[in-house]
């Protein structure tokens, strides 16, 4: 599906919504956010998630003497969380003439401009709906929560914040990482070229086995992280002495494995961890350019994967048709359930327009939050 074609199609819910969809799919230029969830999400119905997470069990079953009666052992139990999911809904209008205009000489086809047209103004929609995405997934992996005002604005703290999603981020995963009440694993920031980030990164694992949490092998960070490699005293003796002049080379430059500039996703290996950074930012509730990825903040992570990690597709119920019905169930037919990404159409009047309401439902949430650790690293 390479773009509109009709005026009807245009109308038509049933080829409008897929190809927003598609549109959104080929437009998700963040690679932490295609990283985590470009791969398609789990649908749900409904407007509540709940989320079970089975750990595993790491206590041996006792001995027992021969002819002694069996022990009694309990049932394994399930972590269970519940949310709701997170709704985008908006409007885009063009003017009924435009569209109009825009059709072949006796044809309700539209012509390559006008399918250009309307391709382009999609294209700019869908791209700050996946901006949306951006900040939401951006606030759930370095903080653990996200804040959305009134107005569905999603904030950088607490205040004024009408709906707080949390995640359930134990609070050791974040901060330094005091995540038993032991000390920090993190006590001199990243930015020092005394720190020792490999150790830290070491602890994190440890940690991460003591929890009964899923391995830690990523690490995503702002690109202003690389200087601070390049500086380490303990990094470079580590890649120095590991006999790889291509990978001193590419770190000590800044750019990953393939040689391409490592400020947009791309990866190097370091320590046993994948490492990538990226440098995206978006426009904050207050007005100023933030970066998607805080300089202050490692994110860290296993693989993607459904057992700590979910992305979820909300159902919408969307019109097939508009207009006026002779009955209850006329009506009732006259919808359909869809997943995800939507998009539907219709003709309204004073003045006459074309009004295409497009949005989606999605979550990203934790199945199991002691799976990722979000320590601030420079302080």
């Amino acid at each position: 599906m390479s773009g509109l074609y009709s005026v009807e199609d245009l109308l038509d819910p049933q080829y409008l919504s897929p190809f927003y969809s598609e549109i959104a799919s080929a437009n998700m230029n963040n690679p932490f956010l295609q990283f985590y969830a470009g791969s398609g999400g789990i649908d749900n119905p409904g407007d509540i998630i709940e989320m079970t997470y089975f750990p595993a069990n790491k206590t041996p079953v006792p001995l027992n003497k021969k002819g002694s009666p069996a022990k009694t052992q309990s049932l394994i139990g399930a972590q269970s969380y519940f949310h709701k999911p997170i709704h985008i809904f908006n409007e885009l209008t063009l003017p009924l003439h435009s569209v109009m205009n825009m059709r072949a000489p006796d044809s309700q086809a539209v012509d390559p401009k006008g399918r250009a047209e309307i391709d382009r103004q999609f294209k700019a929609f869908v791209y700050r709906q996946n901006l949306a995405r951006s900040v939401a997934i951006s606030k759930a992996f370095a903080n653990g929560v996200i804040y959305v005002d009134p107005d569905g604005v999603i904030l950088e703290s607490s205040s004024g914040a009408e709906l707080t999603i949390d995640l359930q981020v134990p609070a050791g995963h974040k901060s330094q990482l005091d995540y038993n009440g032991g000390g920090a694993i993190i006590n001199t920031a990243w930015d020092n070229s005394a720190a020792l980030i490999l150790e830290d990164l070491r602890q994190i694992r440890v940690a991460a086995e003591e929890q009964n949490a899923e391995y830690p092998n990523h690490v995503w960070m702002h690109s202003t992280g690389l200087g601070w490699l390049r500086a380490n005293t303990e990094i470079k003796a580590y890649i120095q002495g590991g006999g790889s002049p291509e990978r001193t080379e590419y770190l000590l430059n800044g750019y990953g494995a393939s040689g391409t500039n490592g400020v947009n996703g791309v990866t190097f290996e370091l320590g046993g961890y994948t490492w990538h950074f990226y440098d995206g930012t978006y426009t904050a509730s207050d007005g100023t350019v933030k970066p998607l990825i805080p300089t202050t903040k490692a994110i860290i992570t296993p693989d993607p994967n459904p057992t700590w990690f979910r992305n979820y597709n909300g159902m919408e119920i969307v019109p097939t048709q508009v207009g006026v019905f002779g009955g209850f169930q006329e009506a009732l037919n006259s919808v359909g359930e869809i997943y995800g990404d939507f998009a539907y159409a219709t003709i309204g009047h004073n003045p006459p327009k074309i009004s295409i309401f497009a949005g989606t439902n999605f979550l990203y949430a934790f199945a199991n939050p002691n799976a990722v650790w979000m320590p601030t690293v420079d302080f």
